[in-house]
Parts: structure tokens; sequence; C-alpha cells
């Protein structure tokens, strides 16, 4: 593949392994309403789909809006700290937006709480643009942050690479290509059986599928 005009990451499972601190917050936030939360809502196969999608066949609409504010403002509190970029994925990120890439953030996650994470690890200044859901849930699926990242930066021939099977399905809405992030939160043939283009199994697989591979990377400044 040729350098894309632009690059959709998808954030959690595929820039940034948020697991511990998610289901971590949420564990604080069922304790703190006094929920004895099931095995199932604490797994690492919830992450991926808005929360508020994902807790409601698990522990029923009114436990579900009884957590989410608590877990809120618990992530908000303490949630970034524990984020940490996968190995090699970082790097990729600034290589593109050197090369001219336009590189950009489109996730499921709050608005608020993308934009934590993102300036935490001091990468708001190569991601040309952060979309999460707003307050109001108006951005109930991938495919509505795909069509605001796509508005927000022009419009340009873009490549999406995520983790779960809705961020596939998110991509071929907008009739994007898709490159998996095999080393994120999806099951096994997760992304396969969703009709991924391509499934990288690390970061170095990632710069292939993106073209970086036949751009050399920058010396080390001693």
């Amino acid at each position: 593949m040729s350098l894309p005009d632009a690059v959709l990451f998808d954030l959690d499972g595929t820039v940034v392994d948020s697991a511990d601190s998610i289901l971590g917050c949420l564990a604080e936030a069922f304790a703190e309403i006094g929920v004895d939360a099931p095995a199932a809502a604490l797994d690492r196969t919830i992450l991926g789909p808005p929360l508020s999608n994902a807790l409601p066949p698990l522990v029923g609409d009114d436990v579900t809006e009884a957590v989410l504010p608590v877990y809120r403002r618990l992530y908000a509190d303490h949630g970034p700290a524990a984020v940490r970029v996968f190995p090699g994925v970082e790097a990729i990120v600034r290589r593109l937006h050197t090369a001219g890439v336009v590189v950009a953030v489109a996730t499921s996650k709050s608005q608020v709480n993308a934009d934590l994470i993102v300036e935490h690890l001091g990468l708001d200044d190569v991601f040309a643009t952060v979309c999460g859901d707003t307050p109001d849930h108006a951005r109930p699926t991938k495919a509505h942050v795909i069509a605001e990242v796509l508005q927000r930066i022009g419009n340009p021939s873009a490549v999406m690479v995520g983790d779960r099977h809705l961020d596939v399905v998110g991509a071929r809405v907008h009739g994007l290509p898709f490159v998996g992030a095999g080393w994120g939160y999806g099951l096994p043939g997760e992304l396969l059986a969703a009709g991924a283009d391509v499934i990288c199994a690390d970061a170095d697989a990632l710069a292939g599928a993106l073209g970086l591979s036949a751009i050399a990377e920058p010396s080390p400044i001693d």
C-alpha cells in the first residue's frame, strides 16, 4: 500500500492499552453504587463498543444508568494515568504525521476522556483531530464518529485502523479500507469474520500495511 492521505485510529485496543484503567474504574463505580457486578461486566470482551451499549444486556438499563455517571467521574479523575501506548504505535503515528499524512482519532469513547488520554500521552501535537461520543450520545456508532472525523479533516482518502468488528462496520459504511490491530481486544477471528482487509500482528506489520516501509525511519538524535 502507498501512503494514504489520512489514517483514522481507534483509541482503546489500537493506540492505547486501556483495559486496566477502564475495568478498574468500572469496578470502583459498581462498588460505589453498591452493585455486585457479574464477571462478564468486568471482562475485556466488553471493551470497544460504548459502555452504554455493552452494559445493559449484562446488568440491565437501570444499573447502567446509575453506574455510568460514576464511572465517568472516576475515569476522568484517574483513568488516563493508567493508560499506556501499545509498543511501536506512537512511532507509527509520528512517522505518518512527519510524512504529511493526516492522522486522527475516531473512538466510541466519550470526547472528554479521549481528549484527556491523548493529552496525557503527549500525542495532541500529531493528531489533527480527536473525535469521540458527545455527552448526549449524538454519535452512537463508530460510523457516526467516522463521519464526523471525515467532515473535520475534509474527507480525504482515508484508512481506518481498529481492533473490533464495529470498527470494520463503521469503516465499511464510509467505504474506507480497514487495517486490523491484531494486538487489541478483539476475539480470535473477529476481525477476519468482519471483513478486515488486512490484520496486523504488531506495529511492524502495521507500518508495512500503511506504506511506511518504503520511507526511511528518522535517524536518532544524539
